[in-house]
């Protein structure tokens, strides 16, 4: 990849810059996604797929790859956007759906998945936990340490919950990632 945006600066008589780069990028992210077989064939579901991508990209990676999938496909663009729960967009997530995440997960998932997050994040977690257990909470949290990888199947799980949501209409993702956008100043995924 970095090949091929360094080849888009270099190269100004055959490229525009980075910017088509990422519109090609979005443009194959799309050709995939539409050709990931269905759920009825095997249990793959491409627009899921595609969203876990951007939901671990950087926050200027990502919007690129929108744009370029708006640009390309717009109803996949959508699904995708749909879909995509940003782990760091917590804080901006209602009170009554985080709440109701939070206490669904197993405690040491939540413990693990706040660990090394910003301030914001666990703020916004540790109150949703009850009164009466957030200073276990708070005592396991400074003595947790915990390899990347389980935190990142930890934050998984947040994502997978915050889903469900979506999927049970309790919560709009396109709103939250917006309301994210804008309260960090990223790009925003409208």
């Amino acid at each position: 990849f970095f090949f091929q945006a360094e080849a888009g600066i270099r190269d100004a008589q055959e490229s525009r810059g980075l910017g088509d780069v990422y519109k090609r990028q979005g443009f194959n992210l799309a050709e995939k996604a539409r050709n990931v077989p269905d759920e009825n064939s095997i249990a793959v579901n491409g627009v899921r797929f595609v969203a876990d991508v951007l939901s671990d990209s950087d926050p200027v990676t990502r919007q690129e790859l929108i744009n370029g999938l708006r640009v390309s496909d717009q109803q996949l663009s959508e699904d995708v956007e749909s879909s995509c729960f940003i782990f760091e967009s917590i804080p901006v997530v209602p009170n009554d759906v985080l709440k109701e995440v939070v206490r669904q997960l197993p405690p040491d998932d939540v413990i693990t998945a706040i660990s090394g997050a910003t301030k914001e994040i666990k703020e916004s977690v540790i109150l949703c936990i009850p009164v009466q257990s957030r200073k276990a909470l708070i005592s396991s949290l400074k003595s947790k340490t915990s390899e990347k990888e389980e935190v990142r199947t930890a934050r998984r799980k947040f994502v997978d919950s915050m889903r469900e949501m979506a999927d049970a209409e309790r919560v709009n993702l396109r709103d939250v990632n917006s309301a994210f956008a804008n309260q960090a100043g990223v790009p925003a995924l409208q």
